[in-house]
This record gives C-alpha cells, sequence and structure tokens, in this order.
C-alpha cells in the first residue's frame, strides 16, 4: 500500500500581529512547512506498514488484512497511526508479532522522518 499523496494538512494560523508584512511572511512559511509534514511522515509510515503486510506470518487469515494506516489530523497535529484491526492480532506469537512487525518499526523509523522534514523544511 503506498499512498501517493498524504492528505493535506494545514495548521492554524498563529498570531497576528501590526504588521501585515511579517503576517504574511510568517503564515507563507507555516503553509511550506505544512506541506511537507505529511509527506515525510507518509513515506516513513507507509514503508513500516508496506514491510509489515509483506513479513506478516499469517498470510491465510484476516489480521494480515487488518493491517491499516490511517492519517489523524488536527489545527495543531498531523499523525500517521499504524494498527491491526483484527481482535486477536496482539495474540499472534504472544504479541511479538505486532512489536516486531510494527510498534519497533515505526520507533526505529522516527529519525528518518525527522532527517526528512529537515531537508523539506531547509528547502523553504
Amino acid at each position: 500500500m503506498l499512498i501517493q499523496s498524504p492528505p493535506r494538512w494545514q495548521p492554524r494560523p498563529g498570531l497576528h500581529t501590526d504588521n501585515p508584512d511579517w503576517d504574511r511572511m510568517t503564515e507563507s512559511l507555516l503553509g511550506s512547512i505544512a506541506r511537507a509534514v505529511p509527506h515525510a511522515v507518509g513515506q516513513g509510515a507507509e514503508q513500516v506498514i508496506d514491510d509489515a503486510f509483506d513479513a506478516w506470518p499469517v498470510a491465510t487469515g484476516k489480521s494480515r488484512d487488518a493491517l491499516e494506516l490511517t492519517y489523524e489530523t488536527t489545527a495543531l497535529t498531523f499523525t500517521a497511526q499504524l494498527d491491526n484491526g483484527a481482535p486477536y492480532a496482539r495474540d499472534i506469537h504472544d504479541g511479538e508479532t505486532v512489536v516486531d512487525l510494527i510498534l519497533t518499526p515505526a520507533e526505529q523509523a522516527l529519525p528518518s522522518i525527522v532527517a526528512e522534514l529537515e531537508r523539506l523544511i531547509g528547502r523553504v
């Protein structure tokens, strides 16, 4: 599963000053940075979920098909959530499968996501 276009996200604008030029500049900068966030976060999360799907030890059950990546957004945050909705998914191999294929790789992906954000934001 590769989501080519993660959902758009625009955080809530910051405080306004008495200087309209400054306000336009900060809103433009914030908008440019906000466009980078879904791509960097999505790229890391999509790789984790794709790898989990490929390595999932139960090929005939519904638990592999229940792997999901969802995006949750608020005015202040953009989150990619990796999960498995099968009620027994956390019992496969005494829960080690979910830890080894979803939780640990998601934690390990964070430095590369941060590096990608720094790269994209540095281009702004």
